[in-house]
């Protein structure tokens, strides 16, 4: 099955209790979900800083979490992210990786 792109993906937007900052994977639509395979859920493996509700860039990996390893920044921001749903920016609540 391959990837879709651009306006077909979903976010998972993380924005740490207390902190002004947001940050953003882009996933497969209907795919977060612990049972499936990391690589399949994302479509790529970078992280994205929201700024007053846009995408402003590619975050600064060290400062913002604490590593540089983009697995452990993937898994924590789809674990305490939630979803958007597409220009409706209707959003799920709780953690965005489910288990099933």
């Amino acid at each position: 099955m391959g990837k879709t792109v651009g306006k077909n993906a979903e976010k998972v937007v993380f924005e740490p209790a207390g902190s002004k900052e947001g940050f953003f994977v882009l996933v497969e639509p209907g795919m977060v979900d612990k049972s499936i395979p990391l690589v399949d859920v994302v479509q790529a493996f970078t992280i994205f800083d929201v700024d007053n509700g846009g995408s402003h860039g590619v975050v600064d990996k060290p400062n913002a979490f604490g590593t540089e390893d983009e697995t452990e920044i993937v898994k924590r921001i789809l674990d305490q992210g939630r979803i958007v749903h597409g220009a409706s920016s209707a959003a799920s609540k709780g953690g965005a990786w489910t288990s099933h």
